[in-house]
């Protein structure tokens, strides 16, 4: 009796070494969850001084995956979207961390079930239909990609009828972080800071993906694995162009040529003769964009060449009638711009305007 009352005693004292302050999950409560429903989970936290992580573990306490990381105690609720690492059907509890060990808590067992009917059984009244396809889901630009520099997530989606989510995730599945959530049906473009999501940011690492699903998860698609790096700001063209071909081409007036098709255009699409600059600028070890400036502001994006796609020797780019009046008759300074991958403007080429209509030497 002795032993065990001093076991208890030292285990009592050792849970007070590990743990310095108390964390109390009251959300999820136990009970059903709906997979790709709001389901807020919700914690006090006294004595805890470090930011939190919430984790989806069994209701025995091994490990699914990661929810979110680095909240501070005092920001519950966190609005969490059931989804993968759950599973229709599983059994789980959240559990709620101090990220210096300080504090520890653990929801009730909940149930996470199907929020419609068989999809399959199109005499279902309450069935959906088909749930549509997600497909080609990338990032612009190519991997790694520089941590805090903008870029885009495009995919291709079709015929889903619900609001979509696009999230932060490992190979593996287990999610990060929510980037963006409610987007309409339909949407197939998403500015993204690279590594950000709602209440934190990633760390620079590899195996990073983009989820993009219908909010119930009815349709779910993923990117090619990808690199997340800290990029040095003083070194923003990544290396991708020699900076000496730089004063090259500000010496070159006639770099760009371009004519004019027949008038009257219905296309409005001069032809570009990139030649002399793709000879130029030699082979890309990364990717530039090729921009239409208009009285030094971007009007237009004419495509991103570069490692991921060579550039053309010709480009027959569709400019709007505005410009492409004022290309023809002057009105308005206009120059080709090479810009990198973090917004960066790395050379400006003057188009001469309507004088110079001919193909130029």
């Amino acid at each position: 009796m002795k032993k065990t009352l001093i076991f208890a005693a030292l285990a009592i004292f050792a849970a007070g070494l590990a743990y310095g302050g108390t964390i109390t999950v009251t959300q999820p409560a136990g009970g059903n969850v709906t997979m790709g429903a709001a389901c807020p989970i919700a914690w006090t936290a006294t004595g805890i001084t470090s930011n939190v992580r919430i984790n989806l573990i069994k209701p025995g306490g091994a490990l699914v995956g990661l929810i979110i990381g680095n909240q501070t105690p005092g920001s519950s609720p966190y609005a969490w979207t059931v989804g993968a690492p759950a599973v229709v059907g599983e059994q789980y509890r959240v559990r709620v961390t101090a990220t210096d060990g300080s504090g520890v808590g653990e929801s009730a067992v909940f149930t996470v079930v199907d929020g419609g009917g068989d999809p399959g059984d199109p005499g279902d009244p309450g069935d959906p239909g088909e749930p549509g396809t997600i497909t080609n889901v990338h990032l612009s630009g190519s991997s790694p990609y520089c941590l805090e520099t903008n870029y885009t997530i495009s995919w291709t989606v079709t015929a889903v009828p619900n609001q979509l989510k696009v999230q932060l995730i490992r190979s593996g599945g287990a999610l990060v972080g929510v980037i963006a959530t409610g987007l309409p049906a339909g949407t197939s473009t998403l500015p993204w800071t690279a590594g950000s999501y709602t209440g934190g940011t990633a760390t620079a690492d590899t195996n990073y993906k983009i989820r993009v699903a219908a909010t119930d998860n009815s349709v779910i698609a993923e990117s090619a694995a990808f690199e997340l790096k800290a990029c040095d700001p003083g070194d923003d063209d990544g290396g991708v162009i020699d900076p000496h071909i730089f004063d090259r081409l500000r010496k070159m007036r006639y770099m760009i040529k371009f004519k004019w098709p027949p008038d009257p255009d219905p296309c409005l699409c001069p032809d570009f003769d990139l030649s002399k600059l793709r000879q130029e600028l030699g082979e890309l070890r990364g990717n530039i964009k090729l921009v239409l400036l208009k009285n030094g502001l971007k009007v237009q994006e004419f495509g991103i060449f570069g490692r991921n796609r060579a550039m053309p020797d010709t480009l027959k780019p569709r400019l709007s009638a505005e410009n492409y009046e004022l290309l023809t008759k002057g009105g308005a300074k206009f120059s080709l711009g090479l810009v990198n991958m973090q917004g960066k403007l790395l050379n400006e080429l003057a188009l001469e305007g309507a004088a110079e209509r001919v193909m130029l030497r």
